[in-house]
């Protein structure tokens, strides 16, 4: 391989790894946030690269660039350290609500799959209760029955509820998962997934408005809805986003165009875990306790507005100091 065929296939990370140092170094000293989960891993590419550039005697120019490009990744690398605090923190209130916008098309397209099927499916299933069992089981329905028949599940022992945590936990976040590997069929997958969720869920809810236990129902699930819905259908956008770097590549290869959002998926992962431990929480603790309605259905208001506020407003004023430097 020449110089110049070893400088077009490496010149991608290399300017990649360079525009996230011009990030980090044109922070404050003290408002510095830690570089993106991979940098290790792009860092020790570079590394690599330098030393064959050296090895196979390529151009001085090139070298000394490298050599540079080294020696600032070491500066920040080391200066960082591993701050964890640092790195949640940087997620919570920038990385995650500004990656989220930055895909807005796949986030339309996985909201409109969810609840435009959702809504007809509950419409359906409002108006006409015989075309429930196409969709639900005899056994998904007898289970709807059982949970919300009575004011049982208000009422039961914190040892029942830290128990329900754990499984909370694993449901959610299994669906999440499942929604988001999906993509792996070129974001197909993600789309039939959560496409079926919506079914699913808007039969559940058609049938137990359509019954008398609908208040039991809507009492509990109201409290955590905002913020695992959101999970789900941030959870199909992930997937979707994954499948289009499968299917639109251009130029690059499959495994150039995968890197090129590794951080982007990395950072909604790591987001959607937080949100399923959030709503897995809200959903053992708050919505199975036994408040009055009003107020579950007043927080759950306030919990939508929060959700969407996220989203919408979080990270903005980071973005707007990038633009003005």
């Amino acid at each position: 391989m020449n110089q110049s065929q070893f400088v077009n296939r490496h010149l991608g990370a290399w300017t990649e790894f360079e525009s996230v140092l011009k990030l980090f170094e044109t922070q404050k000293a003290g408002r510095r946030h830690n570089p993106p989960p991979d940098f290790p891993p792009m860092y020790r590419n570079l590394c690599r690269s330098l030393m064959i550039a050296r090895q196979r005697v390529y151009g001085q120019q090139l070298v000394t660039y490298l050599n540079a490009l080294v020696v600032r990744g070491h500066n920040v690398f080391y200066a960082t350290g591993t701050n964890r605090q640092g790195n949640i923190s940087d997620l919570l209130f920038y990385s995650f609500p500004a990656t989220v916008r930055k895909y807005y098309n796949l986030l339309i397209i996985s909201l409109f799959f969810f609840y435009v099927i959702g809504t007809a499916s509950f419409l359906v299933t409002r108006h006409y209760p015989r075309y429930t069992r196409s969709i639900l089981s005899s056994r998904a329905i007898n289970a709807l029955d059982e949970m919300y028949s009575s004011k049982k599940i208000f009422s039961r022992p914190a040892s029942e509820s830290v128990k329900m945590f754990g499984f909370y936990i694993a449901n959610n976040t299994g669906i999440g998962l499942r929604t988001f590997a999906g993509g792996l069929f070129a974001g197909i997958g993600s789309l039939l997934i959560i496409s079926y969720n919506g079914l699913v869920l808007g039969a559940s809810v058609g049938y137990m408005f359509s019954g008398s236990n609908w208040k039991n129902f809507f009492t509990f699930v109201c409290g955590h809805s905002s913020v695992e819905l959101t999970a789900v259908v941030i959870s199909c956008m992930a997937g979707l986003l994954f499948g289009r770097a499968i299917l639109f590549r251009g130029r690059y290869s499959l495994r150039e165009s995968l890197r090129k959002i590794r951080v982007d998926v990395l950072t909604l992962v790591y987001g959607l875990i937080i949100m399923f431990i959030l709503a897995a929480a809200i959903e053992a603790f708050w919505s199975a306790g036994s408040q009055d309605a009003v107020i579950k259905y007043f927080i759950s208001g306030i919990l939508w507005i929060i959700t969407i506020s996220y989203f919408i407003l979080m990270g903005r004023q980071r973005s707007v100091r990038k633009t003005e430097r």
